[in-house]
């Protein structure tokens, strides 16, 4: 898909896959995971791909380190741009969580194509589990449309990063 829709020569492209794979594995993602989820959205490569698509695989790197696919970043990033419904899904979310939220970082990053960006945002606006636990379920509801995502889905991402917090740099590896 690179060598096609960015353009690459075959070198370039097998040079980004390289680096993404060693990128990926160093950080505790199975680079399979990683490329299949690039496969699987072979649309939104053609749209957002910047640099050979080296954006679009340090966010499925990014997306897979919080327990979600390279299809809820995407998901998010659209959902967010409806800047009506997202300012008053944060709103509310604020009004029933009582937890300050600060989504317009969020917003710019997707606008720019900064899928990653949208990934790590995520994370500091999501809440820790131990937060998440506590919430009733439409505290959760909530959080998770101001976010851009399913209830389920923010639930996931919240326990992979516990998890990944308390997990030494080889049980992370290990754990590929």
């Amino acid at each position: 898909a690179q060598v096609n829709i960015a353009g690459l020569s075959q070198k370039s492209a097998l040079n980004i896959q390289q680096s993404l794979a060693s990128s990926a594995a160093m950080r505790g993602v199975l680079p399979e995971d990683v490329f299949q989820d690039i496969a699987n959205n072979t649309e939104q490569f053609a749209t957002y791909a910047k640099d050979g698509g080296q954006n679009i695989g340090e966010a499925a790197i990014r997306a897979r380190e919080l327990g979600v696919s390279l299809d809820t970043v995407f998901k998010v990033s659209d959902g967010i741009l409806d800047f009506q419904s997202s300012i008053e899904n944060e709103l509310q979310a604020e009004l029933l969580t009582g937890k300050q939220l600060n989504l317009e970082r969020v917003r710019l990053l997707a606008l720019n194509n900064d899928l990653a960006g949208v990934a790590d945002e995520l994370a500091k606006n999501g809440a820790s589990a131990a937060e998440f636990a506590n919430m009733n379920r439409l505290q959760q509801q909530g959080l998770a449309e101001a976010l851009g995502m399913s209830r389920a889905e923010l639930a996931k991402t919240v326990l992979t990063e516990e998890a990944r917090a308390n997990m030494t740099e080889e049980q992370i590896a290990a754990a590929r």
